[in-house]
């Protein structure tokens, strides 16, 4: 076990920054190595440790046997026009850093995306989670939102799982379908599965029945497996008399709490997820 502190500095002179990796022995505090970071800009490394949206701060890094990998916003001029990766190998100290914009990067995936992720009708693409995999690549997790100015609130719609491969080269997008929601996200939780490897990630959306008409909320249970994905729906209310709110559980599993109005007692039941 690397017993290591790791520090992102920043010097700055006159109008330019200058940035550095710092690696510190954690029970001598001495220093360990010292590595110049390039290839983004200021303001990108300025924000890189930190990854939020309108509804969340995402947990944007994650920690390898032998990599350290970091996902933030990618900043040009100030704007935030895409995304960034950086990689510390933790053997070697070498950096890595590669960008994505959502123009030209995403524009052949996404539907009348610009160059600062709006989309159809206003909508921006606010990112809910990140999935950083074994094999290095990246996934990032995204949902159409606008605020509607006239009320306050938050209107959401489809979510997009944007796909890079090990190099944070763009491999593909796939869009989930949802109706108009009056929230501010309809995006719950996630977790790795297969030991890292894989991932499964749950939403929910209010939807009408094609033969009754009658709008309920449906839980969509999504496993990206092998770089596949498969779609499960569990049907969570019923009108005036049932609701399951679901929670995360341990890996492969999903933690169900059951109100019924027709039942005595609520209930609470462990699930295994069908993957």
């Amino acid at each position: 076990m690397h017993n290591r502190f790791y520090f992102i500095l920043e010097k700055k002179n006159s109008d330019t920054k200058s940035f550095s990796l710092l690696v510190l022995d954690m029970q001598t505090g001495k220093e360990i190595a010292t590595k110049a970071i390039t290839g983004l800009s200021d303001d990108t490394l300025d924000n890189i440790t930190s990854f939020s949206s309108v509804t969340r701060n995402l947990d944007n890094d994650k920690t390898f046997d032998d990599k350290i990998v970091i996902l933030g916003r990618n900043y040009e001029n100030k704007l935030g026009v895409g995304f960034a990766r950086l990689i510390i190998d933790k053997n070697t100290f070498e950096i890595d850093t590669k960008k994505i914009n959502y123009i030209p990067d995403l524009s052949s995936y996404i539907p009348k995306i610009d160059k600062l992720g709006y989309v159809e009708k206003s909508y921006h693409l606010q990112p809910r989670d990140v999935f950083f995999l074994k094999d290095g690549s990246v996934g990032i997790l995204l949902e159409k939102y606008k605020l509607d100015f006239n009320t306050g609130a938050g209107k959401t719609t489809d979510l997009v799982y944007v796909f890079t491969d090990k190099d944070f080269k763009v491999k593909g997008a796939k869009i989930f379908d949802k109706e108009k929601s009056l929230s501010t996200s309809d995006y719950l939780f996630s977790q790795y599965l297969n030991d890292g490897n894989d991932v499964v990630f749950f939403f929910r959306d209010y939807q009408k029945d094609k033969e009754t008409k009658q709008k309920s909320w449906k839980l969509f249970i999504n496993t990206l497996i092998n770089g596949n994905f498969k779609q499960e729906i569990v049907p969570i209310s019923e009108k005036d008399s049932y609701a399951v709110i679901p929670y995360v559980g341990k890996e492969g599993y999903i933690l169900l709490q059951e109100y019924n109005q027709k039942e005595k007692f609520n209930k609470i039941r462990l699930e295994r997820l069908n993957y």
